[in-house]
């Protein structure tokens, strides 16, 4: 198990560079699965008894799934939204 506060602090530089991405392209969608994997206190290995993490270093199968199902949820809040 892994703080989110730790997680924020190790991502903080990537988050500033994608903001400033996000600054110069207005259209540009960015997706933070975090929201999958951690709460507000922890970033958990497991959710609904399914591992989120294959190893140390790559998500699972299932993760794939609900950060694919993440994306297509902004895309279309953004095709409505556009329209």
């Amino acid at each position: 198990t892994y703080t989110t506060a730790l997680l924020e602090i190790e991502r903080s530089s990537y988050i500033k560079e994608i903001q400033a991405l996000q600054r110069n392209s207005p259209g540009l969608l960015v997706y933070n699965p975090q929201i999958l994997f951690c709460d507000s206190k922890l970033c958990h290995l497991w959710s609904k008894s399914q591992w989120l993490y294959h190893d140390d270093h790559h998500i699972s199968l299932y993760s794939s799934i609900l950060i694919m199902q993440g994306i297509q949820d902004q895309i279309r809040l953004a095709d409505i939204i556009k329209h």
